[in-house]
């Protein structure tokens, strides 16, 4: 769904309430709102895993430094 603000709102990104079901976001310049995945039951990948796991090390080194 596209959105349009009335002034002097010039546009948001995120979501409106922390357990909002839904967010708005920039996409090829016009703002859509989207329902957020339900990832309550979500296993995991291997490859998601990996991923996971390469972003804590990345991470854990960027903060000691």
């Amino acid at each position: 769904m596209q959105v349009s603000f009335q002034s002097p709102v010039a546009g948001l990104i995120g979501k409106l309430e922390y357990n909002g079901k839904f967010y708005i976001r920039k996409m090829h310049g016009k703002y859509i709102l989207q329902r957020c995945p339900n990832r309550q039951n979500h296993i995991p990948t291997p490859h998601e895993r990996t991923n996971q796991q390469q972003f804590i090390q990345q991470w854990k080194k960027r903060k000691n430094k």
